[in-house]
C-alpha cells in the first residue's frame, strides 16, 4: 500500500486538514479503495467510529459554507472531496440517510448524485435511488456518465471522471463485477445484504451497456445468471419490485441465444 493511503487512514483519526488534503490528491478507483477500506475495517470498532463522524463533519460544512479550507480550493478540488467523503461514508458503515437526502436536493453535479444514490443504497431506503433511475434513458447524459463512470472504475483508471466511454472499450471488469454480485442469491452468503441493496443499480448499469453495445455483449451463461437472480425481498418496496421486474424482463427477451 502507498504512504498516502497509510496515511489517510492515519489522518482520519486525527486532523481534519490532513484529512482533506489526502482525499483531494489519492485516486478513487476499485483497487485503492478496496485497500482503504480493509485498513478501516481493520480498526477497532471506537477508532471507525471515530472516523465516520470526522467524514461526515467535513461533508456537512462542504455544503454548509463554513468550512474554513473550502475558500482555497479550486472547483476541481471541491468535487474530488466531496466525491471521497460521499464514497467512503456509503462503504465504511451504514450512512446517515438524512445527510445525503439533504445534499442530494442541493446538488447539481450528475457524477455526485450518482455518487450519493450509490451510498444510499446500503439504507435500503429508496427515495433517492428511485428517483435517479427515473431520469436515465439510454442515450442520454446520465447513461453515458454512468458507462464511463463504471468502466474507468473497474479498470483502475486515475480519475474516472475524465474518462468517456466511447462505446467499443472491454467492459468485461465492469460486467463480471455487476454479475458476480447479482449471481449471488443465498441469504447466508457474507455479501448478500450489499448484494440486495446494488440489486436494481445493477441490473439498470448492465442494461445500459447492452443497449449501447447490442444484447450480444454478454454470454449464454451471463444470461443464465440474469434469469436466476432473485428480485422479490421483504427489503423492496413494490414499486421497487416493479423497476426491478421490468429490468430483468427487458434484458432476458432480448436474449439473443
Amino acid at each position: 500500500m502507498s504512504n498516502d493511503t497509510r496515511n489517510l487512514i492515519e489522518s482520519m483519526l486525527t486532523n481534519d486538514s490532513n484529512t482533506v488534503n489526502l482525499l483531494i490528491k489519492i485516486s478513487e478507483n476499485n483497487e485503492i479503495t478496496d485497500k482503504i477500506r480493509k485498513d478501516f475495517l481493520a480498526l477497532p470498532l471506537e477508532e471507525q467510529q471515530k472516523i465516520y463522524n470526522r467524514l461526515e463533519s467535513i461533508l456537512k460544512m462542504c455544503y454548509s459554507d463554513t468550512f474554513k479550507e473550502i475558500d482555497s480550493l479550486s472547483k476541481e478540488e471541491l468535487f474530488s472531496l466531496k466525491e471521497s467523503l460521499i464514497y467512503y461514508l456509503g462503504r465504511f458503515s451504514i450512512p446517515n440517510i438524512d445527510l445525503l437526502k439533504k445534499i442530494y436536493t442541493v446538488e447539481k453535479n450528475k457524477n455526485l448524485l450518482f455518487n450519493i444514490v450509490c451510498s444510499s443504497l446500503i439504507t435500503f431506503d429508496e427515495e433517492i435511488e428511485l428517483d435517479f433511475i427515473s431520469r436515465i434513458e439510454p442515450g442520454n447524459d446520465y447513461d453515458l456518465l454512468i458507462r464511463s463512470w463504471t468502466l474507468a472504475f473497474y479498470t483502475n483508471i486515475k480519475n474516472p471522471y475524465e474518462y468517456i466511454d466511447n462505446g467499443t472499450d472491454d467492459w468485461s471488469n465492469a460486467k463480471n463485477a455487476r454479475l458476480k454480485r447479482l449471481a449471488i442469491n443465498d441469504e447466508n452468503n457474507p455479501k448478500f445484504n450489499k448484494t440486495k441493496a446494488f440489486r436494481l443499480i445493477d441490473l439498470v448499469v448492465i442494461n445500459l451497456f447492452l443497449e449501447n453495445r447490442g444484447f450480444n455483449a454478454i454470454t449464454k451463461e451471463d444470461y443464465k445468471i440474469i434469469d436466476e437472480t432473485k428480485i422479490n425481498f421483504k427489503e423492496y418496496s413494490e414499486d421497487k419490485i416493479k423497476k426491478l421486474t421490468y429490468f430483468k424482463e427487458k434484458i432476458i427477451s432480448n436474449n439473443p441465444y
